[in-house]
């Protein structure tokens, strides 16, 4: 069971890294900062990292530039709306984590959430999600009010916690984690974790084909909800 594991992951590596490679060499012959390509029911998507396109409202609002920037978003920016209020007057940029800005390669598929997506959905299909964490003797926890340490979950629902539910987090924390760190659309984690979620289904379905014994499939629940049997 062990070097099955071994061999459904090791292939799922090589896959994502496909994933990856097509889209980033395709980024990279494309000038300027059009970040955000891939490819998605069969159409090839381009557009721009949220820091990109922070840069050019700037450059738009404050610069003279003529970039295509809807009037929405210029309106949106001014003191007297609710986005204004939490921006330096004359700046429309957005702040980033990480002091090297955003990677150039594609936004869509995000590495992460994609990678979370198929690894998230693998461990699914072994173990079942049904459950309940307080069953497997695991005492539920959260982070403290300084985030400095974890206490113990007290919430009316500490007992229902599931290894399914805590595992689909896991997954939304990955991905939705590099939207806060400015380098992702919401689009991007919502829709990659989809993308991981097809290719674990893909290579399961594989798999099952490999087995000599009666197998009667891997069963999972997917993101949106959907139990399937693979």
């Amino acid at each position: 069971m062990a070097i099955r594991m071994l061999a459904i992951l090791h292939r799922m590596d090589l896959e994502l890294s496909v994933v990856h490679i097509s889209p980033r060499c395709c980024a990279k012959s494309l000038q300027g900062h059009f970040t955000r390509c891939g490819f998605k029911n069969g159409s090839y998507i381009v557009g721009l990292r949220p820091e990109v396109h922070a840069e050019r409202v700037d450059r738009t609002l404050y610069h003279g530039a003529g970039y295509p920037v809807h009037t929405e978003i210029l309106n949106s920016i001014s003191s007297s709306t609710r986005l204004g209020e939490y921006m330096p007057a004359g700046n429309a940029l957005l702040p980033m984590a990480f002091p090297e800005g955003s990677p150039t390669h594609p936004a869509y598929g995000a590495g992460h959430a994609t990678v979370a997506g198929a690894c998230v959905t693998i461990l699914k299909s072994w173990f079942k999600e049904s459950t309940k964490l307080v069953d497997l003797g695991v005492t539920p926890v959260q982070p403290a009010d300084d985030g400095l340490s974890l206490v113990p979950y007290n919430g009316a629902d500490a007992g229902d916690l599931t290894v399914g539910s805590e595992l689909n987090k896991m997954a939304s924390n990955v991905a939705i984690g590099r939207n806060i760190a400015g380098v992702h659309w919401r689009s991007d984690a919502t829709e990659s974790l989809k993308l991981g979620e097809q290719l674990a289904i893909g290579i399961l379905k594989d798999q099952r084909h490999c087995y000599n014994e009666p197998f009667a499939g891997f069963s999972l629940t997917k993101f949106d909800g959907t139990v399937v049997t693979v």
